[in-house]
């Protein structure tokens, strides 16, 4: 999970946090928590055709996303 980062902020768009997912410093997803239901928009990578990633070490890191957005509330 090294070359991932997580980081929780807020957006004018949102009414609750978000967390984003940046893979080596560019952003691949944002998980909000809208309407008691967590959402999450993956965001497509301008110089490839997809992403790829181990699916095992994308679900951690999703889920630690999820967790931060939890714990700060």
């Amino acid at each position: 999970m090294k070359d991932f980062k997580i980081t929780v902020g807020s957006l004018p768009d949102k009414n609750n946090l978000v967390a984003d997912i940046f893979y080596e410093n560019i952003q691949v997803a944002e998980i909000s928590n809208e309407n008691n239901e967590f959402l999450i928009q993956i965001y497509c990578y301008k110089d490839k055709d997809y992403w790829e990633f181990s699916l095992d070490e994308f679900q951690k890191v999703v889920e630690k996303a999820k967790q931060k957005l939890i714990a700060i509330g």
